[in-house]
């Protein structure tokens, strides 16, 4: 009689590993995004380029606040939950910057993206 033994698979920690780094890809492309789209928003909405920069220096200190309660989040909840929730931020972020044509509106999604 053998007993069977069951052994994970030595490819799930890879996939994990080249899913967090896609992921962090994604997130600080969609940041460095915003210096590319700048001249085109100083052109066609008339926006300055202080006005952008300041936006995404918010959203640099809005992170930085954010961050002890981030770790404290996966330390309770898990990497995987709280990488799900800051994608989906991410995304929404994302989503609501697209049509925007007003100065007004700006601030939260650049701050969420």
């Amino acid at each position: 009689m053998t007993m069977s033994t069951a052994q994970p698979s030595s490819t799930r920690p890879v996939l994990f590993i080249g899913l967090g780094f896609t992921a962090l890809a994604l997130a600080f492309s969609a940041r460095a995004a915003i210096g590319l789209m700048m001249p085109i928003w100083e052109e066609q909405l008339g926006w300055s380029r202080s006005f952008v920069s300041g936006s995404v220096a918010i959203a640099l200190i809005v992170m930085a606040a954010l961050a002890p309660f981030a770790g404290r989040l996966v330390d309770r909840q898990g990497a995987r939950n709280v990488m799900l929730l800051g994608l989906a931020i991410l995304a929404g972020g994302c989503a609501l910057i697209a049509p925007l044509d007003r100065l007004c509106q700006s601030h939260f999604p650049i701050i969420a993206a």
